[in-house]
């Protein structure tokens, strides 16, 4: 997709990280969600089978997941397409942190979603931790591995309820009819961890405090 910085206004940055940085924008009318990547320069050392740089991570993925109506179901952000090869000097000053990159940054667009919260003591119920295990394995249905299964990126709407799974900067997408063994156990991990969490969140309900659900939303990684 061919932007320049007159074809949509930044509203606010939402969120800044070593590999990107989230903004909320206005495009043709439009609130979206821009993601601008830091581009990984390929080393000799680099795993051959899985891919590390995020932004081919993340627009393979919801391409994978759009292609296969997981968007229009709702139970994923909305994607709109890809911008390649940004010149962050054009689109200064919100993309100052990218002047000194290498490689040209790129980009995502998704759907806004307001009001989203990670799910954990306030907004758990069983429904909820159903429907988040039923679109996980939708996911994993439409060939994709999500890779990074902890509460933040699994998140509900409290006004309609509407719950979803966010942030596919690190899963895997698999070609169609080859997954290997590898990524089969991979999937099997996200399925695993996700249980596991939805479990000992339940029973912090119970207790009305976190406890067993600790180790999921204060780690590092």
């Amino acid at each position: 997709m061919r932007l320049d910085s007159n074809d949509f206004a930044f509203i606010s940055c939402e969120k800044e990280s070593e590999t990107s940085s989230v903004f909320q924008i206005s495009l043709q009318g439009r609130l979206c969600l821009m993601k601008v990547y830091h581009t990984i320069e390929k080393q000799p050392w680099h795993p051959n089978y899985r891919e590390i740089d995020p932004f081919l991570c993340e627009s393979a993925a919801y391409a994978r997941l759009k292609e296969r109506g997981l968007c229009q179901e709702g139970v994923v952000p909305d994607f709109y397409g890809v911008i390649e090869q940004i010149d962050p000097i054009q689109w200064r000053p919100h993309l100052n942190r990218f002047l000194k990159d290498k490689l040209r940054p790129n980009a995502i667009l998704l759907e806004f979603i307001p009001n989203i919260k990670q799910i954990d003591l306030a907004t758990y119920t069983e429904d909820r931790a159903a429907a988040l295990l039923e679109i996980l394995h939708k996911i994993h249905d439409a060939g994709v591995c999500h890779g990074d299964p902890y509460p933040r990126n699994m998140v509900v709407q409290p006004e309609t309820g509407r719950v979803l799974w966010i942030d596919f900067d690190r899963a895997q997408t698999v070609s169609d009819g080859s997954i290997t063994n590898r990524q089969r156990s991979w999937m099997e991990d996200d399925t695993l961890m996700t249980s596991e969490l939805l479990d000992l969140l339940a029973k912090d309900v119970n207790l009305g405090q976190l406890v067993h659900a600790w180790g999921y939303y204060y780690h590092y990684s």
